[in-house]
């Protein structure tokens, strides 16, 4: 028995060696790819991953950046929910550079992704060994994972699901340390930036729950775990929370037009290409209405394959004539459970169907309503179906052998159909990250950094202002982009309150201020005596040089933002204290020897 298990084990290792190893070998030349380039929107995301590099330089490890003068001539940093501080790839660039340390995040994630799939589908369903590394596979391969970091989306927490899951689900380990590690898991999603994904990824929950609830009985625990860990987890996101809102009153997302698709078959039918099979984008695009740009092709990417979808398939045939044999109805509460996954289920299919009257009120809505596109939220299926199929995939057969040939079968597919797919989107991003890296190489062997000292604009021949991709770049040099790349302002820059900030020195005297901007008016107009966009008066020189230097300077925080914080660290020391009170239980000799010494 004890060999068996151990070849079992080894079994698991050595799969799941290959899967991963797989895993790199499809993904892992994105970083960067074969020419040189990175995702295009990593223009964006290295030079914030620069910036704090350049920060935590001048400044120390434990300081937060408020505020950023490397682009857009001043902007709001930490409060800014599409960039992640306190996120693992800042704190890699202390000994990686931008792009190893995404590829290292990206790598990781995907570990974590699988273990976690792997762990929920061994200790809170059952399931045997082959069909769970067939299921982490599945999931850890899914396309939105893997095409969202391509591109550069900063979406790596979503891979933190399964775990939440599973800690949900099981007894282990004790109620508050659960509850203080689900919340540290939420807080994390939250400020990795991964703010539009955490609804459907909630979504996703539940309905894990449900079918866990459904299999094995109904448990208040799951619920306590998940609704107190989520306010764990708000409590320790609190001041970069109150901080975001604070900066999207003064910049709300609502106006651009919420695209969907004016039949609902068409909403499910797109729902079911983009997660099971290929969904060509210009067949996608040319059925949305009411969207404000044409989105592309990672927009669509949700991929598990073909196989979740047949092992549902075959195990519902299975289910039903299994009943009809025996001449029996599923219990009730089955049936009321499965209608209400069904429903939760429609939510995303929902959320995309467009019509006057219901896009009216989705935009009206907190969070939808600020939103450019829904599609994301197709993004809960992939945990769910994975789930499913593999369920489904075990209920066929109990026997070793079958599961065995099931699971190896699903994995290969999975692989060659990934294998398979057209990533010539993908090949052809354009960002070069080659001045990020140099620029970092140099200020770490020098530790000295480029203070910002102008603003910067790239022109036309005619004149105007060009907006090529890596414009951000030019802080390495000592600029500050005028027409800079920053979605907070729009992705055209429709909202940017440029007033009459230049291209020039940046402590040039104008018309009583100097030629940068007050990045506290953005967040905290009224305690500033600002208005948002406004710039550094001449008498607050000594702000301004500590601001292009990169150096924080002092301003007022409103009252609301002041409670946010002293809650934020009550969380953090409430959450240090029940980890500390875990280590001691778990190790209570060594505690009392350091005691006695």
């Amino acid at each position: 028995m004890i060999r068996a298990t151990l070849s079992q084990k080894l079994g698991v290792w050595t799969a799941s060696a290959l899967i991963l190893a797989a895993f790199f070998i499809l993904y892992g030349s994105y970083f960067p790819a074969k020419n040189g380039t990175v995702g295009d929107d990593y223009q964006q995301q290295l030079p914030n991953l620069l910036t704090s590099y350049y920060w935590f330089l001048e400044n120390g490890f434990f300081s937060v950046p408020w505020f950023a003068p490397a682009q857009c001539g001043g902007v709001p940093f930490f409060a800014d929910p599409g960039h992640g501080f306190f996120a693992l790839p800042t704190y890699l660039v202390l000994f990686f550079n931008p792009v190893l340390s995404i590829k290292i995040t990206f790598i990781l994630f995907a570990l974590l992704g699988y273990a976690g799939f792997y762990f929920l589908l061994r200790n809170a369903f059952w399931v045997s060994r082959p069909l769970a590394v067939a299921g982490a596979a599945l999931f850890a391969l899914n396309g939105f994972y893997a095409y969202r970091m391509i591109v550069g989306h900063p979406f790596h927490a979503f891979m933190l699901v399964p775990f939440i899951a599973l800690l949900a689900i099981s007894r282990r380990p004790a109620f508050l340390l659960k509850i203080v590690i689900v919340g540290f898991l939420f807080a994390y999603m939250f400020h990795s930036a991964m703010i539009h994904i955490i609804p459907p990824a909630f979504l996703a929950l539940i309905v894990i729950i449900l079918i866990h609830q459904t299999r094995h009985g109904f448990n208040v625990r799951s619920w306590a775990h998940i609704g107190l860990g989520a306010i764990v987890g708000a409590g320790l996101s609190l001041s970069k929370i109150s901080a975001s809102l604070s900066l999207l009153r003064n910049f709300p997302r609502d106006f651009y037009t919420l695209p969907g698709f004016p039949r609902i078959f068409d909403s499910a039918r797109i729902a079911f290409e983009s997660v099971f099979l290929r969904v060509p984008t210009d067949t996608a695009n040319n059925l949305l209405a009411n969207a404000p740009f044409y989105l592309q092709q990672h927009e669509f990417e949700f991929g598990i394959t073909p196989v979740p979808f047949v092992l549902m398939t075959a195990g519902i045939i299975f289910f039903i004539a299994t009943r009809i044999k025996k001449q029996e109805m599923p219990p009730m509460k089955k049936i009321v459970s499965a209608f209400a996954i069904s429903l939760l289920l429609a939510i995303p299919i929902l959320l995309n169907w467009y019509s006057p009257t219901w896009n009216s009120f989705l935009k009206k809505l907190p969070w939808i309503g600020q939103s450019s596109s829904l599609i994301r939220w197709f993004s809960a299926y992939i945990p769910v179906f994975v789930l499913l199929g593999i369920l489904a995939a075990e209920s066929l057969s109990k026997k070793h052998a079958v599961q065995i040939a099931i699971a190896a079968l699903s994995v290969v597919f999975a692989i060659g159909y990934h294998t398979s797919a057209d990533r010539a989107y993908y090949d052809s991003q354009h960002y070069n990250p080659e001045t990020i890296q140099t620029a970092y190489r140099k200020a770490k062997q020098t530790r000295v950094i480029p203070d910002i000292k102008a603003v910067g604009v790239y022109t036309k021949q005619n004149g105007e202002i060009a907006m090529p991709i890596g414009r951000n770049d030019v802080f390495t040099q000592g600029g500050s982009q005028l027409a800079c790349y920053n979605a907070l302002f729009g992705y055209r820059l429709e909202k940017f309150p440029r007033k009459d900030l230049i291209p020039g020195p940046v402590l040039s005297i104008r018309n009583g201020h100097f030629n940068i901007k007050n990045p506290a008016c953005y967040v905290f107009p009224a305690e500033n005596n600002c208005a948002p966009g406004d710039h550094f008066r001449e008498e607050e020189r000594e702000k301004a040089e500590a601001f292009v230097h990169y150096k924080p300077f002092e301003f007022q925080k409103s009252s609301l933002q002041k409670s946010a914080d002293a809650i934020n660290i009550f969380f953090l020391l409430f959450c240090l204290g029940v980890v500390v009170r875990e280590i001691k239980r778990l190790f209570p000799q060594s505690y009392a020897l350091r005691k006695q010494r």
